[in-house]
């Protein structure tokens, strides 16, 4: 068996929940953000087949079943975080004043933090929920098999590039740094030339074959191939970082309102593909859906990293098609489901969406 020990800290809060929704130190969901980046790294051998993967993934992350001819299994992979589970005490009294508004041409606009974390962050920080914040550390300890060994460092090298834990972490909150402790090996820095980055790459079109997150997408630019990942300018602080994300989330917003076609009466294009429902109750962007509670989620991600004295948000692409089950099936419109099964729909839809990001951020060096 092997053990490898980090030091977690996050570069912006987390709003991680306990059964009373306080922001508390857990291993579940570290353990899930674990196997969806493993998922990524595993994805290639299996030649994305989504029973393959599965059954690898029930043998390093266990399984539950209640079908006779399954058996569940056992994860033999344990986390555990010390010195204790203690509770955030970043709460609204405590909570960083003064960020800048995103002008979304109605009013004074809103303030950045509030439009990327909506729900845990409120207009006046009016019931905020209670955060971990940057100065919080636990220590991970993980064992696993030795064969498993460099495929959970390689999910842990993705997690320190990209990933994040809690409400609203696909917007940047929760950005989680690990620090090698107690002989781990070291992770390193986000490069376009990394090997682990180049494997888990892939065409945009191929990546729209799929309805799960597999891979970073690709495009064509400049004669070569991109990754699908911007950084945007060095920044001070983590509250200044977010101010960049929260404007650039407002510019690929803006942009995806302007590709669109009209159902009678319903625009249906790019803004829907950052994620559903794609306004307020009653927006002209609802769509004649058999379930109101209908969700997508964008497969846009963002993180905040820190380097050196420095902070810088990085966005990417984990691009997918929308599912039948669970999305399209939902939809009380046959036209508006060939939209969305239409390939070519979806990639102009994301050039757009692509281009608006490469006017204001530089792709990855």
């Amino acid at each position: 068996m092997k053990r490898l020990q980090y030091k977690l800290t996050f570069n912006t809060p987390a709003f991680l929940g306990n059964a009373q929704q306080e922001g508390q130190w857990r291993t579940p969901p570290i353990k899930a953000l674990l196997r969806h980046w493993w998922r990524m790294v595993h994805a290639p051998k299996v030649d994305f087949d989504v029973n393959r993967l599965r059954e690898a993934e029930a043998l390093r992350f266990g399984s539950a079943s209640d079908h006779n001819d399954r058996k569940s299994l056992r994860s033999p992979i344990r986390l555990r975080l010390g010195p204790a589970w203690s509770k955030g005490k970043l709460d609204r009294k405590e909570w960083p004043k003064g960020f800048a508004s995103v002008h979304t041409g109605a009013g004074k606009g809103v303030r950045s933090d509030v439009y990327l974390g909506f729900g845990p962050v409120l207009p006046g920080n009016r019931g905020n929920r209670k955060a971990l914040g940057t100065q919080d550390t636990a220590v991970l300890t993980l064992i696993c098999p030795d064969e498993y060994e460099p495929e959970i460092l390689q999910a842990l090298q993705l997690i320190q590039w990209f990933g994040a834990l809690g409400s609203r972490s696909r917007n940047g909150w929760g950005s989680v740094t690990l620090t090698p402790h107690d002989g781990t090996p070291p992770l390193e820095p986000l490069s376009r030339e990394a090997p682990l980055l180049q494997r888990i790459t892939r065409p945009l079109d191929q990546c729209l074959q799929q309805e799960w997150a597999h891979a970073i997408g690709l495009d064509a630019g400049a004669g070569e191939e991109r990754p699908l990942i911007w950084r945007t300018r060095p920044c001070k602080d983590w509250q200044e970082t977010v101010e960049t994300l929260a404007d650039a989330l407002h510019q690929v917003r803006s942009a995806a309102k302007g590709h669109k076609t009209d159902f009678d009466g319903h625009p249906v294009g790019a803004l829907h593909l950052l994620g559903y429902p794609a306004g307020t109750n009653g927006s002209p962007w609802d769509l004649p859906v058999r379930d109101r509670n209908l969700r997508l989620a964008s497969p846009l991600r963002f993180k905040v990293l820190k380097e050196g004295n420095q902070f810088r948000g990085i966005i990417l692409h984990t691009p997918s098609r929308p599912p039948e089950k669970g999305f399209l099936e939902a939809l009380r419109d046959d036209q508006i489901a060939k939209w969305f099964r239409t390939p070519e729909n979806l990639k102009e839809s994301w050039d757009t969406i692509h281009k608006a990001l490469d006017a204001h951020h530089e792709r990855i060096a």
